[in-house]
């Protein structure tokens, strides 16, 4: 869980109930008081500052320091944004689903201050698989990441 706030719902929540405490990356500020509310139920994790947010690079060495494998990075635009600026995705899962929103304010797959490439991020589709559901399973890999790729 990354969290820039330090705002965690946790009551009725499985996770925090059954198995190991999750780890919770947070902000330097937010640490403390984390863990001193839920040190009981969370490991709680001090991230430095990234280039937008958390640091995200960061977050990931801890968890390859604690034998994380494969990550999965599930969150909304900025978070994604963060991640994709700091060049730590290898591989990136997208749902269409047939429904359209015309809000001119509606999500974004990544918010940022400016371009994430010159100005588009290459990708290169790897799978689409549509489903009986109307929606669209689509895998793609991205071009051009940083020294964090997954090298297999």
């Amino acid at each position: 869980i990354i969290t820039m706030s330090g705002k965690i719902p946790i009551e009725g929540k499985r996770l925090f109930q059954v198995g190991p405490p999750p780890v919770v990356f947070t902000g330097r500020d937010q640490a403390g008081s984390l863990g001193e509310a839920l040190g009981h139920k969370i490991r709680v994790v001090s991230l430095p500052k990234g280039t937008h947010g958390l640091s995200i690079g960061a977050a990931i060495s801890d968890l390859c320091r604690m034998g994380a494998k494969n990550i999965l990075i599930e969150g909304g635009a900025k978070l994604n944004y963060s991640a994709l600026s700091e060049g730590v995705v290898d591989e990136i899962y997208l749902t269409i689903a047939p429904k359209l929103s015309g809000d001119e304010g509606a999500a974004s797959l990544a918010d940022g201050p400016r371009h994430l490439g010159e100005p588009f991020l290459p990708l290169e589709l790897l799978d689409c698989r549509p489903a009986s559901t109307g929606e669209i399973f689509l895998r793609y890999k991205v071009k051009q990441v940083g020294k964090w790729r997954n090298k297999n």
